[in-house]
């Protein structure tokens, strides 16, 4: 697998890209969460708080289609 220098910064590709599968709380023990900014924009969190790691996705109304405009992978997460 590909790895990052520390401070380095990187983009999906369409080349690359990866479909995520969806998450069943009930089975995995991740909660998710949903919060609405306005009618165009959205943020999903998925966190599994007894591990503390946890994962953000924001999505933006474009064209009539909701699109991912935002990713931050599974990285430890400061309980709230």
């Amino acid at each position: 697998a590909d790895t990052l220098a520390p401070g380095s910064s990187f983009r999906w590709q369409r080349e690359n890209w990866r479909w995520h599968r969806p998450i069943d709380p009930a089975l995995s023990g991740f909660e998710r969460e949903w919060q609405i900014l306005n009618q165009d924009m959205i943020i999903e969190r998925i966190t599994q708080k007894t591990a503390g790691f946890g994962m953000m996705r924001r999505f933006a109304k474009m064209d009539e289609q909701w699109m991912l405009i935002y990713y931050s992978a599974m990285n430890p997460v400061k309980s709230s």
